[in-house]
């Protein structure tokens, strides 16, 4: 079910929210620009290089699970730092990540997947097929009871066919596969084989635009451009920053003087004391 959500933004463009990721859609892209850094911003929308957008938040962000992340707070961090093989576009439509290519058997029970070869974690590893399917079976591992494998419990298996091919083997066709894929609840984001939770936690490395630089729960979070990134020349921004700020009063002063650039999921309350404030716009979004 959608949600009507509010967010109230100061030195920032709906454009620039909705292209750098801080605005939910159906699938989170990678953040890829900002103005933040300018006193006025670009109502134009061209992507500029560098700044650093700080966006505020109520809630922690808990473990830095890439395969199980059930807060909007988490979320909005772990896909800054980690990718799917495939997404939906913000208009529906799928389109390749860190899978390049696939296709369907004839009888529709197995899926083959190209994982791209240009794909390095942020310790510099390569991607490669085994990574897929480990990170894969940690979503589906029935200890973990990860939320999104019930929507993958028709997936009998997988294999690593070579260092870039992916097989998936399913009980039943499912000509879907792809899409149910590029769902945030049910699509695996690619990790280092071997990762643990705890380990993620510490190093959080995935392939996406942003690398983790520090993590304080209870605190903040701050994650910075990925140099290597697969994406030529992004992402734009240098930085963000989340930061946990409880109470809305004290985000709608952090705002207001300039501490913040964004408010995430503005509560009704709050809306009256932002309306009449130059260079603050509210935005009602809905995810």
């Amino acid at each position: 079910m959608n949600r009507r959500q509010f967010i109230a933004m100061s030195g920032l463009s709906v454009g620039t929210l909705l292209i750098s990721g801080c605005v939910a859609a159906p699938a989170v892209e990678a953040p890829t620009e900002s103005n933040a850094a300018s006193a006025s911003a670009d109502e134009s929308n061209e992507p500029q290089q560098g700044g650093t957008v700080r966006v505020a938040f109520t809630g922690d962000f808990g473990d830095l699970n890439p395969w199980s992340y059930d807060v909007m707070t988490a979320a909005m961090l772990v896909l800054t730092m980690y990718e799917p093989l495939v997404r939906l576009d913000a208009n529906f439509v799928l389109q390749p990540t860190l899978a390049e290519s696939w296709q369907s058997s004839e009888d529709g029970l197995r899926w083959t997947f190209q994982i791209r070869q240009d794909v390095a974690f942020h310790d510099g590893s390569p991607l490669s097929a085994a990574d897929v399917v480990y990170s894969m079976e940690q979503l589906l591992n029935p200890d973990n009871a990860y939320i999104g494998a019930q929507g993958l419990s028709f997936v009998q298996g997988m294999a690593a066919l070579d260092e870039s091919t992916v097989e998936f083997t399913l009980s039943s066709p499912n000509m879907d596969f792809p899409i149910i894929l590029a769902t945030p609840q049910t699509s695996a984001l690619i990790a280092p084989a071997g990762s643990t939770v705890e380990t993620l936690n510490e190093t959080s490395l995935g392939t996406g635009p942003f690398k983790l630089k520090e993590y304080l729960p209870g605190e903040q979070a701050i994650v910075v451009r990925n140099d290597s990134y697969w994406r030529e020349e992004l992402p734009y921004l240098d930085e963000i920053r989340l930061l946990l700020i409880p109470e809305s009063a004290a985000q709608v002063a952090a705002l207001t003087s300039g501490e913040i650039d964004l408010m995430w999921q503005l509560g009704t309350e709050s809306i009256p004391a932002l309306e009449n404030v130059d260079g603050v716009e509210i935005v009602e979004v809905t995810g």
